[in-house]
């Protein structure tokens, strides 16, 4: 059954990467919600306009088909736009968190042949390493108007769409390549998650919650997961994961239906008493 399931997953996105299928959800429905972040709230058409431009404005300076890029940033709102801003150019993004040891980062950029990297002007500091380009992404706050309109490039399913790193724990930490197929596959296949028709309008009975490091593999799943399929994604603020209280609040304040968590935190929040399990009811 789910072997089937899959291969009708495979024939149903047929040539569409990641952020054509994103695309479509915003072309579909671009007034519904897209990301949640504490206050701040985002729609389909929002972020999609954002993303494509600063987008272009990466195409202009030569990223494409096969550019790995760099986002130097924790989980937030501003770090999916980016994400989707690289694969609208054909080019994949690693994440390079700020907190990492300076040599874990040089070996990062090192075997990702990372030239280019975006982070926050706050951040910019912590990325001074040789031959690394440097784009802020707070220069893109008053050019919201500029080249909107979907990014085009020659990038196909079997192109990379993003590398994520060892621990290196046994040894130097090794780049994983993840490509559009095996993600929109996955998208197609969890579309079992969401009972409502997305193409509704306020269609947002269903909301995932995104709690993993976006430099973990489960990242990839769960913020494409409900993006796709045109629901809100609700993102945690980093640190809040481990304080179950403060998580529950979101889950209630937020209206969470679905997230992946580690079996410690499922631990954590059945213990909950009082208060914080009248916030999960």
């Amino acid at each position: 059954m789910n072997e089937l399931h899959t291969v009708g997953a495979i024939v149903e996105i047929g040539k569409k990467c990641v952020h054509h299928l994103f695309e479509e959800q915003a072309a579909k429905n671009p007034k519904a919600t897209a990301l949640i972040c504490d206050k701040q709230r985002m729609s389909y058409e929002e972020l999609n306009a954002r993303a494509n431009n600063i987008g272009h404005y990466m195409q202009s300076l030569g990223v494409g088909v096969g550019t790995m890029v760099g986002i130097g940033m924790e989980r937030c709102i501003e770090a999916i736009i980016c994400i989707l801003a690289i694969l609208k150019t054909g080019g994949a993004y690693v994440i390079v968190n700020p907190k990492y040891p300076v040599a874990r980062i040089e070996e990062m950029l090192a075997d990702a042949q990372i030239s280019l990297l975006i982070t926050k002007s706050s951040l910019k500091a912590g990325f001074n390493y040789k031959d690394l380009r440097i784009i802020d992404y707070d220069q893109f706050s008053d050019c919201t108007n500029e080249k909107t309109v979907n990014v085009v490039s020659d990038v196909t399913i079997d192109d990379a769409a993003y590398s994520a790193f060892t621990s290196g724990t046994s040894g130097k930490p090794k780049g994983i390549i993840g490509k559009h197929l095996s993600i929109a596959t996955f998208v197609k296949y969890c579309t079992f998650f969401y009972k409502e028709d997305a193409s509704k309008e306020n269609a947002s009975d269903e909301v995932s919650a995104l709690l993993s490091p976006l430099d973990f593999g489960a990242s990839v799943g769960t913020m494409f997961m409900p993006l796709c399929n045109g629901k809100p994604l609700a993102i945690i603020p980093t640190g809040e994961e481990k304080d179950p209280y403060k998580f529950a609040r979101r889950i209630y304040e937020h209206k969470i239906t679905s997230f992946i968590m580690t079996t410690a935190l499922a631990r954590q929040l059945c213990a909950l008493k009082d208060e914080g399990r009248k916030l999960l009811s």
